[in-house]
């Protein structure tokens, strides 16, 4: 895909998304983090920051993660989980990253994965990734695009450190699942 349709893509899924995020309500019987009513993303970061990015992390991204980043970079606020209205306390956090705000939260799921990368070289085979100088960077809550030497090819992984679930075998078709399941 060339970087102008997938440029074209981003700004239209922007779009899309915060417009059904602008009056959402949230679902009562849900159990797990949901994004709130009137969530914008944040503006997208510079080249400059994304090496920063980089660099922090210790690994070149795919050059899709590097588009994505340069128009989107986590959203304005927390997500929230209601606990489908059982009487549990509400919680808030943020659940899709920016950088650098949630660094030490993404850099904290980033050790704990490589530790596993060992574990979890069955799943990185499927993905056509070897386990050496593979980097899981997390976008939301347990997805990760798993960076590798190949920068062209950037599958996207669910991961809770025993096993790996492909979300998609590009960003845009896990942002598709994810955030517009019915398109």
């Amino acid at each position: 895909m060339s970087d102008q349709t997938f440029l074209d893509f981003l700004i239209l899924f922007k779009r899309q998304t915060e417009e059904m995020w602008a009056n959402k309500e949230l679902e009562r019987d849900v159990y797990g983090f949901q994004i709130p009513a009137g969530a914008k993303w944040l503006p997208g970061l510079s080249a400059e920051h994304i090496r920063a990015y980089e660099h922090d992390i210790g690994c070149v991204f795919p050059h899709d993660l590097r588009v994505f980043l340069s128009v989107m970079n986590g959203l304005d606020r927390e997500s929230i989980n209601i606990y489908g209205m059982c009487g549990e306390p509400f919680r808030t956090k943020y659940t899709i990253y920016s950088y650098p705000r949630d660094f030490e939260l993404i850099r904290g799921q980033i050790a704990r994965l490589q530790s596993s990368v060992e574990e979890l070289a069955g799943y990185l085979t499927d993905l056509r990734v070897s386990g050496e100088g593979v980097r899981f960077v997390p976008l939301c809550m347990g997805t990760y695009v798993v960076c590798s030497d190949d920068n062209t090819y950037s599958p996207v992984v669910y991961c809770d450190g025993s096993f790996v679930d492909i979300v998609g075998e590009t960003i845009k078709e896990s942002l598709i699942l994810r955030f517009l399941p019915s398109a």
